[in-house]
């Protein structure tokens, strides 16, 4: 491949790159294991159910989060309602 053809290819992907955005970032050490994150953000449904749900987790929880830090665990079980996070 000529030098020439690989530099467009290159410079083809690099807005790709250049744009690439964080909508949100959080560690969620602050937050408590087992509940909802804190933030500008919304959720659906409000309330955790056994099927529905949002909350934080890290090593020692269930389920575990096998990295070792707070993480979020979003859980969908049920066909008919769907859970939503909104920022």
């Amino acid at each position: 491949m000529k030098p020439v053809r690989i530099l467009k290819t290159v410079l083809l992907f690099v807005p790709l790159w250049a744009s690439a955005q964080t909508y949100y970032s959080n560690t969620f050490e602050s937050d408590t294991v087992g509940s909802k994150p804190v933030g500008e953000f919304s959720f659906s449904p409000s309330t955790n159910t056994s099927t529905n749900g949002f909350e934080v987790i890290d090593a020692s929880s269930s389920p575990a989060n096998p990295l070792g830090t707070k993480s979020v665990y979003l859980f969908d079980r049920n066909t008919g309602a769907p859970t939503h996070w909104r920022g």
